[in-house]
């Protein structure tokens, strides 16, 4: 949600800088600038929570200091809300320094939840969690895409950014529409040409712009609708965060080794198992790296600090690598793993992908032909 709303990003020179305005103790504004780094305890804690979880924490965590320093006198003596929390610091500025380390991610959850409660977030993430998930909070199939995505698509007060990631969403689970649809959806949602193009571009993924048939929609349904019993079921507490990665499943089915051989063949030799780190041939297996023991990498020094991150694991560890970009929801489904089954896994990719990110990488996607010519194009005539 932050690296969504608040404009941090995790590329470039100003790589997770949340950038912010505060007020001096004499009421004078300025804009303060703090990296969201691994060193943070407090970020390290709530970055993959939920926002509800993260505000619901930190107001734990507030309510402790007040309970423990009766000195702390805090006319409210309760915090409930993100604008108790704000009350309290402001209420206590002899505990600023012991407080610094909450002061910061107050003024984010502040920020996350004013910039989703402005405008039409709430109406916009409801019909992309139904799109993407098939389904409405209550179960049931989600029905009437364009009636509900038009009256946003044509609201001014959000930007074509959030359009364009609502029409892509909708034209992938939709499995494509009439071309003349399509082009009035795009009218409506007043996108410019390059994100028109961004949208046409899709074909290059795999997505079918163009109206599928019934056969087609029905056998793609009973396939996902497969997939989807294979994995664990679990509940969902929050109707705006139903949608889970496919690399959730994916990880789920490596853990148990039920992960497909067709889809995901060894490169080479025999396999070994990710839960034992047994070889499952019979034949006689090369050496593994899953079960050759720790490698030097991961062997602690002498005299090291034993911090007991070996004993919360059992089983190899798992490395998954996604070639193309790895998102922040992704990221987050591999730590909620790692400590649901205690097993170390470890997730890499070619660079991390925000939906602005996707959009910009989108549009600018070209197919081989479109290279051979421009090849052509760039020739002497004369030659």
């Amino acid at each position: 949600m932050v690296y969504d709303l608040l404009g941090v990003s995790p590329h470039g020179t100003k790589h997770d800088q949340y950038e912010y305005e505060f007020k001096t103790t004499k009421g004078a504004k300025k804009q303060k600038a703090v990296l969201l780094s691994e060193s943070d305890p407090v970020w390290l804690t709530l970055r993959h929570q939920h926002i509800a979880e993260a505000i619901n924490w930190v107001i734990g965590e507030l309510n402790d200091f007040l309970k423990n320093n009766k000195a702390a006198n805090f006319a409210k003596h309760q915090v409930k809300s993100v604008q108790d929390m704000t009350d309290a610091l402001r209420a206590m500025p002899e505990y600023k320094e012991m407080l610094a380390k909450y002061e910061l991610h107050v003024l984010i959850a502040e920020a996350c939840m004013a910039r989703f409660n402005a405008g039409s977030m709430t109406d916009i993430a409801t019909v992309e969690q139904g799109l993407a998930t098939g389904e409405d909070a209550d179960g049931k199939t989600f029905k009437n895409a364009i009636t509900q995505i038009s009256p946003l698509l044509a609201d001014d007060t959000i930007s074509t950014t959030d359009k364009l990631r609502l029409l892509a969403t909708f034209l992938v689970a939709q499995e494509g529409v009439e071309e003349k649809t399509r082009g009035k959806l795009m009218d409506t949602a007043q996108l410019t040409p390059a994100q028109r193009s961004a949208l046409g571009n899709l074909t290059y993924l795999g997505v079918s712009l163009k109206k599928a048939s019934l056969k087609s929609k029905l056998a793609k349904k009973k396939k996902n609708k497969k997939k989807t019993t294979a994995g664990i079921e679990e509940d969902i507490p929050y109707e705006l965060s139903r949608f889970q990665p496919a690399l959730k499943d994916i990880i789920q089915q490596l853990a148990r080794d039920d992960l497909s051989d067709a889809q995901y063949p060894l490169m080479s030799g025999d396999g070994a198992s990710v839960s034992s780190g047994k070889s499952t041939s019979k034949k006689k297996a090369g050496t593994s790296l899953r079960s050759a023991g720790k490698p030097k990498w991961a062997k602690k020094k002498a005299g090291a600090k034993d911090t007991g991150d070996d004993e919360q694991f059992a089983g190899p560890r798992l490395i998954i690598f996604v070639a193309g970009g790895v998102t922040l929801s992704e990221m987050r489904v591999v730590y909620e793993l790692s400590a649901s089954l205690k097993r170390d896994i470890i997730i890499g990719s070619t660079h991390i992908l925000t939906p602005d990110a996707f959009a910009d990488s989108l549009a600018k996607l070209r197919s081989d032909d479109d290279d051979d010519d421009d090849d052509d194009d760039d020739s002497d005539p004369d030659d």
